[in-house]
């Protein structure tokens, strides 16, 4: 204990309290009768674990009661029933949410099959129109498994006429103009359509 004269009146104070002495202690233990009969326990053995985890002195007069009771299930059923309940929401939930994504992804689906449709119907459209008819007895003859090419069919009017000698200048000239509409329907379809009706109207007006 220190006093100290400060320049404001102070009262320093320091208790010690001793610790209590235990005179007498009781324990009551209540245990379910099913599950004691279930598990072959006795109120002997209860007793004794009791006692050596209390710390029972009997000497001072400490006591234990243990006794064998049937004990309410209503709880244990209402907490089963909550937990099963909960359980089948759960499921429930699960199971709509993949019903949900399943839907979204069938959606996509079909969007995307109803595009397509669309794209090959467009690709169709333009394939018709590029139907030549025979210019100076030059019909595309496009490899129909190429991708990019749109397939072309002859529609001939009259009966063509016969293909010049190899040597012929015109043959050539042929040979030439097949392979520039060729590459150019490979590039541009409709570009190349162009100038196939055009062909066809420059001969026609001839």
């Amino acid at each position: 204990s220190t006093t100290k004269d400060n320049a404001l009146d102070s009262i320093t104070e320091t208790q010690q309290i001793p610790p209590g002495q235990l005179t007498r202690q009781s324990v009551s233990v209540a245990v379910d009768q099913a599950a004691a009969a279930k598990n072959g326990v006795t109120p002997q053995q209860v007793n004794s674990l009791v006692s050596a985890a209390a710390g029972i002195n009997a000497k001072r007069g400490d006591a234990v009661s243990v006794q064998f009771v049937n004990f309410s299930k209503a709880n244990a059923l209402a907490a089963k029933t909550a937990l099963a309940q909960a359980a089948a929401q759960a499921r429930a939930q699960q199971i709509q949410a993949y019903i949900r994504d399943g839907a979204i992804a069938l959606g996509i689906l079909l969007a995307g099959f109803f595009v397509y449709l669309g794209w090959r119907r467009s690709r169709r459209s333009a394939s018709q129109e590029l139907v030549p008819t025979g210019i100076d007895g030059i019909i595309p003859n496009l490899p129909p498994a190429h991708p990019a090419v749109p397939e072309f069919q002859a529609v001939p009017t009259s009966p063509a006429p016969q293909a010049p000698g190899a040597g012929d200048p015109g043959a050539l000239d042929a040979r030439r103009r097949r392979s520039e509409i060729e590459a150019m329907a490979e590039n541009d379809p409709k570009k190349a359509a162009e100038y196939l009706r055009g062909l066809m109207d420059d001969r026609t007006t001839a």
